[in-house]
């Protein structure tokens, strides 16, 4: 019933609607509703909602579903970089990787049916659960990390690898360290300005302090370094899916 007469943008408040929505929902409720706050990461959303339930609540879930998270929780990333690619390769106007990085997302989409019934991984965390299917994800992982690392080496050559794309962007969107430190940026944002921080290694949630894994970080800060970092965490969340969904063993 208000009436707004005025409107102040501020950087990092994404999160105060559903702050105030909280107040009206049940905790089983919450990550649902988190869900609504990221159209590429809705699992990633609940993910964090329920881990802040966990905490309030003092339940502390067995190992096997901590690792079942991260395997979710990498795998949507790569889903995620997959829609970046299309993008990129869109506005390069490389068609065949447009085709072959769409046909990567449907790939990953079929494996999350596999796994949770689900073209997109939403409603699968709650409390101390995970709703998802354990014997279908290894051979779907198997099928789907080889078209994915075949997807990696293509998007290298057709970007990185080529002259005309490295001279059109280098020194293109520079972002410097000082400015990713005083606008709070993080991700890829972060680490290809040479920021090399990332809060799976830095303050460790679910297992990640247990499965190894390298920094993709570059120092140019520019779009060519961009595009580099998210193609190296590309790969790189696919070794930790692969690893998690491997220690995943028990109830």
């Amino acid at each position: 019933g208000d009436r707004i007469v005025d409107i102040a943008t501020r950087a990092g408040l994404l999160t105060c609607g559903l702050a105030q929505l909280a107040r009206h929902h049940t905790y089983l409720q919450l990550p649902v509703l988190a869900e609504g706050l990221n159209e590429q990461s809705p699992n990633t959303c609940a993910l964090a909602t329920v881990l802040g339930i966990e905490a309030l609540a003092q339940i502390d879930p067995p190992e096997a579903i901590q690792h079942a998270r991260v395997f979710m929780a990498e795998l949507e990333r790569v889903q995620a970089h997959c829609g970046w690619l299309v993008l990129q390769a869109s506005a390069c106007a490389d068609e065949a990787l447009v085709n072959e990085a769409r046909h990567a997302r449907e790939r990953l989409a079929q494996l999350f049916v596999d796994v949770c019934g689900r073209r997109r991984p939403t409603g699968i965390h709650l409390p101390g659960r995970i709703l998802i299917d354990r014997d279908p994800a290894e051979s779907a992982l198997t099928e789907v990390t080889n078209h994915l690392t075949c997807l990696i080496r293509t998007a290298r050559q057709s970007l990185a690898g080529r002259g005309g794309w490295r001279r059109r962007l280098t020194g293109v969107g520079v972002v410097g360290a000082e400015e990713v430190v005083e606008r709070m940026l993080s991700g890829p944002m972060a680490r290809a300005s040479g920021v090399a921080i990332d809060v799976r290694r830095h303050t460790p949630y679910l297992t990640y302090n247990q499965l190894d894994f390298d920094l993709a970080v570059r120092t140019g800060g520019d779009v060519v370094d961009r595009c580099e970092v998210r193609l190296d965490e590309m790969a790189q969340s696919l070794l930790l899916a692969q690893r998690a969904l491997a220690s995943s063993q028990g109830p």
